[in-house]
């Protein structure tokens, strides 16, 4: 044995100057210590860790070379990989690159989801692959002694090499999965409600309702709701967007030039300037007094489509500001008489534009979600899915829509509203956007001094408080805006 240490010594012991000399051994032993925790975890890589302390002890130190020749933990296996003149058992020779491709996999996914546009993944990608190569055809190796008693082991290491690696991969493939059903794909027409205009609608399409929990109690409190004194006329209106190259349209109800003029934003999936909601509430509007212009977010309508997919608030809320810009440049709209109302996921572009120009001067938002994310994981707890995915499906979203959806926080509607009134409605039954958004959107707005009014309608699911509680909300709403005089 001693010689066997001596003349591996004589053999790869090489001298170095003091400064490579110092690194080599901190760095040896930091390797030593990863390798020895290899003894200790089942599945962590003990020799991989080893045969690079004992090259930097080589070229270091003779001491601490002949001591990882020859120590208990993993001293025999470094010193046959030396006297064999650097080879290594076939089976480690698999285990090292499987562990090469496990980290690499977790690498690769941790980088993309910590916001790497797709560079760092790829790099780590292929340099992964060119160490795989190099373990594979050109570290030399040997046949392996004790295969068949150590195969209990190998299993064991195979299985936990396995699950560490479906971990990250399952984790990603879900996200990606919520994410594509996410509902942000763009159905660029009203739908079912592609027929209605604001002086000819009707709820003869409310079957379309029974695509959500709670369908029929939804349909029965529309049935109920005689539309037939909500009939209005309008104008049609088209204008640009401060989103270049869109075009917005939209429905403009003319009543005072004196009075308050409020913007309409609608929410996602089927839907636009045209279903029942924004119409119910452009009429309820116009009926007291006040002016609105109801729009088709980009993607919607009759409006510019840009991309497949809905860009939660981030580029929409430009589609508002052109609103705005339309409203005083064509219109002569008072700067100071501009409200917005946002509707459920419309309500984020409404908030965003509402913190990016003070020329909107009140906004109401309607069942609005306070943070995208946070709504994702909301829903992922209602259907018994653990919230931590919420993050893999976020990032997701962002390479679908190509933008953070949380940019722009939609929450710096409280936190800049100013002297700005906000007024925040929402049911205690809604299962789509939890009640919680407004009421945190409210906490914030009181931190701030905002002046924020808030009005949780007990009973009431999604955007359901203006069928349920008709004659109060239109109360409320009108009383709300008609402050703007």
């Amino acid at each position: 044995m001693t010689n066997k240490v001596d003349s591996v010594v004589d053999k790869y012991l090489l001298t170095s100057n003091p400064l490579k000399k110092w690194l080599s051994i901190i760095f040896g032993c930091i390797f030593t210590f990863f390798s020895i925790i290899g003894i200790f975890i089942p599945g962590w890589p003990t020799v991989s860790w080893a045969v690079p302390a004992a090259f930097l002890f080589s070229i270091s130190s003779e001491r601490l070379f002949r001591w990882s020749l020859t120590n208990k933990f993993f001293g025999s296996a470094i010193l046959e990989y030396y006297h064999t003149g650097k080879t290594i058992p076939k089976h480690a020779k698999l285990g090292i690159c499987l562990l090469i491709l496990l980290m690499v996999v977790i690498s690769a996914i941790s980088t993309f989801h910590l916001g790497d546009p797709g560079y760092g993944s790829i790099t780590i990608i292929i340099v992964g692959l060119i160490g795989i190569c190099y373990v594979s055809f050109i570290v030399k190796s040997r046949e392996s002694l004790n295969y068949k008693s150590s195969r209990p082991k190998l299993a064991i290491y195979s299985i936990l090499y396995v699950i560490m690696l479906l971990i990250p991969i399952l984790y990603s493939g879900l996200g990606f999965v919520i994410a594509t059903q996410s509902g942000l794909q763009l159905s660029q027409t009203c739908g079912v409600f592609e027929e209605n205009t604001p002086s000819d609608w009707d709820m003869d399409d409310e079957d379309w309702y029974l695509n959500y929990a709670n369908g029929e109690e939804r349909i029965k409190l529309r049935q109920e709701m005689n539309v037939s004194e909500y009939q209005f006329p309008f104008e049609e209106v088209n204008f640009p967007s401060r989103s270049e190259g869109v075009t917005i349209s939209g429905w403009y109800q003319f009543v005072d030039s004196e009075s308050p003029t409020v913007i309409i934003t609608h929410g996602v999936g089927t839907n636009g300037k045209c279903k029942h909601e924004p119409l119910m509430v452009s009429a309820m509007l116009y009926k007291n007094g006040i002016n609105t212009l109801s729009i088709d977010l980009q993607g919607y309508g009759n409006s510019t489509v840009v991309d497949e997919y809905m860009k939660i608030g981030q580029a929409e809320y430009l589609d508002v500001l052109g609103a705005v810009d339309y409203l005083i440049d064509s219109r002569n709209v008072s700067e100071n008489k501009i409200g917005v109302m946002g509707i459920s996921l419309g309500g984020i572009a409404a908030s965003i534009a509402f913190s990016e120009d003070e020329r909107i001067s009140a906004i109401w938002l309607e069942a609005a979600p306070s943070d995208f994310q946070i709504l994702v994981e909301d829903q992922l707890a209602e259907l018994g899915f653990p919230k931590l995915l919420g993050s893999s499906a976020i990032r997701w979203v962002e390479v679908f829509i190509g933008v953070n959806p949380n940019e722009i926080p939609a929450t710096n509607s409280a936190s800049s509203a100013g002297e700005r009134p906000m007024f925040l409605c929402h049911g205690y039954e809604d299962d789509l956007v939890p009640i919680s958004h407004s009421q945190s959107l409210e906490k914030l707005a009181l931190e701030n001094n905002v002046n924020v009014t808030s009005w949780y309608v007990e009973g009431a699911n999604h955007v359901d408080a203006i069928w349920s509680h008709t004659e109060e909300y239109e109360d409320n709403l009108t009383a709300f805006f008609k402050s703007l005089n």
